[in-house]
């Protein structure tokens, strides 16, 4: 057997959760060469271990007690955002310094040097590579849904309302439910893709400060309990009342309410995987050919 075939087997039998991914052995190893080609094996392998993780941690998390589930639902979200940023990365990260140093030795960079970050971010920034996966993979189905599964109280009508769905208050006027949920042709921000990027945007970016602020500044948040099958449920976010929107200049004050379960946004996550992990790796093949083509064109200029 092969070094190559060898090394992927490897992969395919130590991290099963791999093979649920393609439809045969031979499918998944061949895939993995590709990985190994463009000398990312190691990402597959970090990738599938991350999954084999979550996919153990279900199981736990359903005879955990309250405190312990906390606990895994932070430690779910950030590894769910670790793969996401991942397999979303156009090009290997390099720490912000170390970008600096490179670009500078191009004239047009330094004349430019009050974009310096925003080109950064753009290439490297986590959070940038995280909301992509919202807007790239997800349906429209599938968006709307995340958008609604974020909700705040009004007080003057004194119920939920999601909190990136941005004319959720107008068509809840005359009724308590919501138009996508009985006749989505019906629904304006459905109708509109501008307000549907809108929402995932936010949405996507208010997940992702749930990690930040965990990370930053120890600010605690959970997932819904889990329910019976089909029994919905929702539940306040431990110590989180503010949001501060990207689209529009508005902080957001006041108890905000979670209707996404833990287990629905690893699924989330896992149903893309596969595709996530295509372009990553078809990304990879083109950055290499580029630089084969063009180190063959200077070779022949000698």
């Amino acid at each position: 057997m092969s070094e190559h075939k060898w090394d992927c087997s490897k992969i395919i039998r130590d991290l099963p959760v791999i093979q649920t991914l393609f439809t045969s052995e031979q499918e998944a190893i061949e895939y993995c060469g590709r990985f190994k080609k463009t000398g990312k094996i190691w990402t597959l392998y970090d990738v599938a271990r991350f999954s084999y993780f979550l996919h153990k941690m279900d199981g736990v998390y359903k005879k955990a007690d309250e405190h312990l589930r906390i606990l895994m639902d932070i430690n779910r979200l950030i590894m769910l955002a670790s793969i996401v940023e991942c397999l979303n990365s156009k090009e290997d990260f390099v720490r912000f310094d170390e970008w600096v140093k490179q670009k500078s030795k191009n004239n047009e960079f330094r004349k430019q040097g009050i974009n310096v970050w925003h080109d950064y971010n753009r290439i490297h920034g986590s959070a940038v590579k995280f909301r992509t996966f919202f807007q790239d993979y997800l349906t429209k189905d599938e968006k709307i849904r995340l958008i609604k599964s974020v909700q705040f109280y009004q007080k003057e009508k004194r119920e939920f309302l999601p909190l990136f769905c941005f004319k959720g208050v107008k068509c809840n006027l005359n009724h308590s439910y919501c138009n996508f949920d009985t006749n989505k042709t019906k629904c304006p921000v459905y109708a509109s893709e501008r307000q549907v990027r809108r929402g995932v945007k936010e949405c996507a970016n208010f997940l992702y400060t749930l990690r930040s602020r965990f990370v930053h500044e120890a600010k605690l948040f959970s997932f819904p309990k889990p329910l019976p099958e089909g029994v919905g449920g929702s539940s306040w976010l431990v110590d989180y009342t503010e949001y501060k929107f990207t689209t529009r200049n508005y902080l957001h004050q006041g108890p905000i309410m979670l209707g996404l379960f833990s287990n629905q946004l690893t699924e989330l996550v896992k149903q893309y995987l596969k595709r996530m992990m295509q372009k990553y790796v078809e990304t990879r093949e083109e950055t290499q050919k580029s630089k084969s083509d063009k180190s063959e064109f200077l070779n022949k200029q000698m």
